[in-house]
């Protein structure tokens, strides 16, 4: 959330949105602001969708060895298996 708050974009319609609000101008400071948060809003929703999506893949992605011990076949976390 931070990086998002603090691109030069984000902080030049911010520094408008307080000028407007300094100027009087209530409507336009509250529309151009209101827009701002809907964008950091999409942004903040992406980047949490994307870090579960990077988690899942990092799951699907872990081996799971196929063992046989005793007759019985179970599969091996990663961390488990050496080399």
């Amino acid at each position: 959330m931070r990086d998002v708050v603090t691109e030069p974009m984000f902080l030049m319609l911010l520094a408008a949105g307080g000028i407007y609000l300094a100027l009087g101008d209530r409507g336009e400071a509250l529309f151009l602001l209101s827009f701002v948060l809907v964008v950091i809003a999409s942004r903040w929703c992406r980047s949490a969708r994307r870090s579960c999506r990077w988690e899942s893949l990092r799951d699907l992605s872990a081996r799971a060895p196929l063992v046989i011990r005793d007759g019985l076949s179970s599969a091996l976390p990663d961390a488990r298996c050496a080399g």
